[in-house]
């Protein structure tokens, strides 16, 4: 069965949680902002991929993954980094 591809736009971000930064890769609909995802009541995770996450603490590169979630509730701070 064939499905239409919805081409998004991929943009570089940092989040910020309690304990860590997250830089990656987020993907939004053609026409939409960050604030739009976030505000999308039925999703509570946001998809990173190409994820680095470093300790707030110290610094330091903590973790890689091609692929997080983050839970929206857990963001205190998301920087766009056109």
């Amino acid at each position: 069965m064939y499905k239409t591809r919805v081409k998004k736009e991929n943009i570089l971000v940092k989040i910020q949680t309690l304990q860590n930064r997250i830089e990656g890769n987020v993907y939004l609909l053609p026409n939409t902002r960050i604030t739009d995802m976030l505000n999308q009541e039925d999703y509570h995770f946001i998809p990173v991929t190409d994820a680095k996450i470093y300790s707030l603490k110290s610094g330091g590169l903590v973790d890689e993954a091609e692929f997080v979630a983050i839970n929206k509730n857990h963001v205190v701070l998301i920087l766009e980094m056109r």
